[in-house]
């Protein structure tokens, strides 16, 4: 695995790892949407962004 590859990799984990605690962190409501339920939403969208990230190497 090249250098480069590395680095998405550990970019990766680190989006994944930041996307699962602001995802599970926060308790979510179903009443309104509140602050909590936005920093849920990013934190998915971090998730998505790190799991394409680790995947990135391996596809090309």
């Amino acid at each position: 695995m090249r250098e480069g590859y590395l680095i998405y990799v550990i970019v990766g984990f680190i989006f994944l790892i930041g996307g699962i605690f602001l995802t599970f962190k926060p308790r979510l409501t179903y009443e309104k949407e509140s602050i909590s339920d936005i920093i849920a939403v990013f934190g998915i969208i971090l998730m998505v962004i790190g799991i394409i990230l680790l995947l990135s190497p391996f596809l090309k």
